[in-house]
């Protein structure tokens, strides 16, 4: 089978190495070895390389969504006291200098950065706030919820928690980018061997053996375009 796709890599480099065993035999004691010292042993090595590379890609699409849905976690639980904490200042700091700088909330899909840079504002307002004279109504230090069980202190370890998160995610991105471009690597080493063996076969064999003919395919058939009709006179 050629290879169309990442995963074709692993049947055809089987069918390759079946091969090249069959040829080694034939040769005897002069067997194949590649211009850059590769012999088949090498090549089963580059294939044990690329199938622990697809076990590695296992775990660390599983780290990535596990961080994705921790952070998605952690907005949610964020967006919602940064709403509680700007309906309580709206409410009490109205038309006051501190209630005028209150941020806007982060729309659910505005990045984490936002996020971040949305409950510094609010440390520093809350801050503010705790050290100015309290509304009537209002006991300082600013404390939300029903029971007043959710402080300053309480927001300032959930934005901790949120960006600790927010750097996992990010981590694990970016493993899953370099183990893509270390698989795009080792891929085109493979690809560059294979071209290397059929040529070294038919220099060896000739053109003619039935190893030769027997060569597995490293990529699809080029489709033929079907040849236009003429245009029926009118």
């Amino acid at each position: 089978m050629p290879v169309s796709a990442h995963l074709d890599y692993k049947p055809v480099l089987d069918e390759f190495l079946a091969h090249w065993a069959m040829v080694d035999s034939a040769l005897g004691a002069d067997p194949i070895v590649l211009a850059q010292g590769l012999n088949r042993a090498g090549l089963q090595a580059l294939r044990g390389d690329l199938a622990t590379k697809f076990t590695d890609f296992t775990h660390l699409e599983n780290d990535l969504e596990l961080a994705g849905g921790s952070l998605a976690l952690r907005k949610t639980a964020l967006l919602g006291r940064i709403v509680q904490f700007n309906g309580v200042v709206r409410a009490w700091w109205h038309g006051q200098p501190l209630g005028e700088v209150l941020p806007l909330a982060p729309s659910v899909g505005a990045a984490p950065e936002r996020y971040l840079q949305v409950a510094r504002h609010i440390l520093w307002l809350w801050n503010k706030l705790n050290g100015s004279p309290a509304p009537t109504g209002i006991t300082l230090p600013l404390r939300l919820g029903a029971n007043h069980d959710y402080g300053r202190p309480e927001f300032l370890a959930d934005v901790t928690a949120f960006d600790t998160d927010r750097i996992a995610h990010e981590t694990a991105d970016l493993e899953l980018a370099l183990w893509r471009a270390q698989r795009d690597t080792l891929e085109r080493t493979i690809h560059q061997a294979l071209v290397a063996y059929a040529r070294s076969v038919i220099a060896r064999l000739g053109p003619d053996a039935a190893l030769t003919h027997t060569l597995p395919r490293l990529t699809p058939p080029q489709k033929k375009r079907p040849k236009p009709q003429p245009t029926p006179p009118p």
